[in-house]
């Protein structure tokens, strides 16, 4: 089993050469390619992600033939969609990719969106467990519009500008996040700030949309059945794994305006103009304005241990 490979159209090569060899040792196992094999998140929405996969096997043809002669080989080959490729859920993908790799229809390539059962072991990428990067519902396919928050801040902001150094930076605050951008980026600090805001805005406002979430949980539920008996589970099991999961971060405003620090923004605002206001004209209403605003900030960075 592998994931994270995060192959992306450039600068993969040995991740995607190491990955070539360790599947060319294993000819005649079962090889499950769990979740985020490509970063599928880094194009631009208007791309077709069935096209991108089979851009980077183009880029990759070491990879890309040792999946074919797997394969070739009668051997199965299992392709788990995570958070960074929920793409693969795409209906076409299979049929594309064998294409791609010049292979019939009956090779033994499996392509989940959730989770497989091997016996007793349960598979599965795990990101429906974060909130930050769990789809809307793991049995349907998302789009740009209504994919996670960590998936839409990847794709609108870190790979749009080439902000990678905040690729993974999950627990970042609002001021750790303004200092590294000044440390790394010096005098291009300020626009990089303010496309992360808007970005970041935008993210926000259109948590009050539907977005077809609605449409996505009714699609994954009608799929829920199907995948217990294939999967060789009783439906309740599958069912009470759903109710389990944590409420995703984009589904609902609260949680992504509080995830975006933006209650942190708006109380380092009023504490700034609380304080310049009473500087210029000092009385009581500046005052606790200054002093209310931030003793919101230092209580709440204390108490969230961020």
């Amino acid at each position: 089993m592998l994931s994270d490979l995060h192959l992306s159209h450039t600068q993969s090569d040995d991740t995607a050469n190491a990955a070539a060899t360790l599947i060319g040792a294993h000819s005649g196992l079962e090889i499950v390619l769990a979740g985020d094999v490509f970063s599928l998140s880094n194009d631009p929405p208007s791309r077709d992600p069935v096209e991108s996969v089979k851009s980077v096997f183009s880029s990759y043809p070491r990879f890309a033939a040792a999946v074919r002669a797997h394969l070739a080989g009668g051997a199965k080959l299992t392709l788990m969609a995570g958070n960074h490729d929920a793409a693969l859920g795409d209906p076409r993908l299979r049929d594309a990719l064998l294409s791609k790799l010049e292979l019939r229809a009956d090779a033994e390539l499996d392509v989940v969106r959730w989770f497989v059962r091997r016996g007793n072991v349960h598979l599965e990428h795990g990101h429906l467990w974060d909130p930050d990067n769990a789809p809307a519902h793991p049995l349907a396919p998302c789009s740009p519009q209504s994919e996670p928050l960590g998936i839409a801040l990847t794709r609108r902001f870190v790979a749009r500008h080439a902000a990678w150094q905040f690729a993974h930076a999950h627990e970042t605050t609002v001021a750790e996040g303004l200092a590294r951008a000044f440390r790394v980026f010096g005098v291009g600090a300020p626009l990089l700030v303010q496309r992360y805001f808007a970005a970041a805005s935008a993210i926000c406002l259109e948590t009050l949309l539907d977005r077809g979430i609605s449409q996505e949980r009714a699609q994954g539920e009608g799929l829920v059945s199907s995948t217990a008996s294939s999967s060789g589970l009783d439906e309740s099991l599958v069912r009470a794994l759903l109710r389990a999961a944590p409420i995703p971060t984009h589904t609902r405003f609260s949680d992504t305006f509080l995830r975006l620090y933006f209650d942190r923004v708006l109380a380092a605002l009023a504490t700034a103009y609380g304080a310049s206001w009473w500087l210029l004209a000092p009385g009581p209403y500046a005052a606790t304005l200054a002093a209310a605003s931030a003793a919101f900030l230092l209580v709440n960075v204390k108490f969230s241990g961020a």
